[in-house]
């Protein structure tokens, strides 16, 4: 993991908005790991090869 930056600014009250930045994952763990974040609202991946 990179980096995880927070923002309450534009989240509904009582929330807030997480962006995580991510480098070198195991390209088979990115289908469960993005089953596992739809909990929390999850907006996109963006995924890019070397």
């Amino acid at each position: 993991m990179l980096c995880i930056m927070t923002s309450y600014e534009q989240a509904k009250e009582g929330f807030r908005h997480a962006y995580i930045r991510m480098k070198n994952i195991n390209r088979n763990k990115i289908e469960p790991l993005r089953k596992e974040l739809q909990k929390f609202n999850l907006m996109y991946i963006s995924d890019s090869k070397d």
